[in-house]
């Protein structure tokens, strides 16, 4: 699990990936990256990096999965979809860096914060319309992202079709990270009996 504070320069923050997978040591499988790991900004920063995939920080990081020989989760980045939409989308890609699986967010976030800043991912964001199970040498494992979490519902169908391993890359805010993250992230696991990622 790769833990970052991405910026605004997608560039910058694939760069710093890059080298931090450099630095991996022999006989790491998969490398999970967080939500938002190519760019992280207010929206106009988000459309400004959006992308039809694969696109070229896709293809960075199929070239990286493909040269390390690794499973790499993207954990999200800003797609480019038709009419204009964008979608919070997580990628799998394989060992020789193809695409295994595609995940857009199915749950988006919404909430006034204490300050009074309002923040609505509807705003900027597309849901996704279907869950995806994935298998990564002979683990099942469900796709998720962030606010997913909060919908006991689709861990449960992930559990009923046998999965393993939950992806939940995340960029929770501070507040509602520090009072529920943990307690999300153990109850998905603890109803599921599968490991959270």
């Amino acid at each position: 699990v790769l833990q970052m504070n991405a910026g605004a320069d997608p560039a910058r923050n694939l760069d710093w990936i890059e080298r931090r997978c450099r630095a991996l040591p022999e006989g790491v499988g998969l490398l999970a990256l967080p939500e938002v790991f190519a760019v992280r900004g207010p929206p106009q920063a988000l459309r400004a990096a959006a992308e039809w995939l694969p696109g070229p920080m896709t293809r960075r990081l199929m070239a990286l999965a493909a040269s390390r020989r690794i499973w790499i989760l993207a954990g999200s980045l800003v797609e480019r979809g038709r009419g204009g939409r964008l979608y919070n989308t997580s990628l799998l890609l394989d060992r020789r860096g193809r695409l295994a699986a595609r995940y857009r967010k199915l749950h988006l976030f919404e909430a006034r914060l204490d300050d009074g800043r309002r923040i609505r991912e509807r705003d900027t964001y597309t849901p996704g319309s279907r869950p995806v199970l994935v298998e990564i040498e002979g683990w099942r494992c469900g796709l998720a992202i962030c606010y997913d979490l909060r919908f006991p519902a689709l861990f449960a169908g992930y559990a009923r079709q046998g999965a393993d391993l939950l992806f939940a890359p995340s960029d929770f805010t501070r507040a509602t990270g520090r009072a529920h993250w943990e307690t999300l992230v153990r109850a998905r696991a603890i109803e599921t009996q599968a490991f959270v990622v």
